[in-house]
């Protein structure tokens, strides 16, 4: 099947009568993801993560018709910069919040900047975007920073490589192989799941 022409000679189906294949792939792909996750619709059609998140947080701009985007620190910077060479030239705002720095949470978004930054009245939030897992291979509290965001009448934004989705009670992620002489840390909450991170190599 994979020696079929439409599968490795098709970038992007932009001749559909020789991408039949591609766009059935993504068809499968979309309607899976969707069943997944619980969405009504998904896509699958944008060139990566990075250019996938920007236009998720354009959209809720056109949506909410607010200027201004949340972006956590925690997602990879590659799709920040990303976020902000979209956002430039059209005079929306992308501020970033900080991570937790000590503490049971340290290392995902801190919750309580996200709530102080959805506090400014004069200057509403369109969209909240948090990565999952997040850059350094955590879980973050999507849930509640999910009602955090609605509550204040923005959407959120789940920026997630659905390969390294937690499955049962255990659940390890990282975003890049790790770097020689690196150590694995693994934590465990309160409610009893276990993730990890990588540690950079002792010098």
């Amino acid at each position: 099947m994979l020696r079929r022409g439409e599968f490795y000679t098709a970038y992007t189906p932009y001749q559909p009568e020789l991408s039949q294949g591609t766009l059935q792939t993504i068809y499968e792909y979309q309607s899976l993801l969707a069943e997944l996750t619980g969405l009504d619709v998904v896509s699958a059609s944008h060139y990566d993560g990075a250019t996938a998140t920007a236009e998720a947080a354009l959209m809720t701009v056109r949506a909410t018709r607010r200027g201004r985007i949340l972006v956590s620190r925690a997602v990879h910077p590659h799709y920040r910069e990303t976020l902000r060479t979209y956002v430039h030239p059209t005079g929306f705002t992308v501020e970033e919040l900080p991570v937790v720095a000590t503490g049971p949470a340290a290392g995902t978004t801190d919750l309580a900047a996200l709530e102080a930054a959805l506090a400014v009245d004069a200057a509403p939030v369109a969209g909240v975007l948090i990565a999952q897992p997040n850059l350094y291979g955590l879980l973050e509290p999507m849930a509640d920073a999910s009602r955090v965001a609605h509550a204040a009448g923005a959407l959120f934004v789940a920026v997630v490589e659905a390969k390294a989705s937690p499955s049962g009670s255990k659940a390890t992620a990282r975003t890049s192989p790790p770097a020689r002489g690196s150590r694995w840390e693994s934590r465990r909450s309160t409610a009893g799941r276990t993730w990890g991170s990588w540690l950079p190599p002792r010098r």
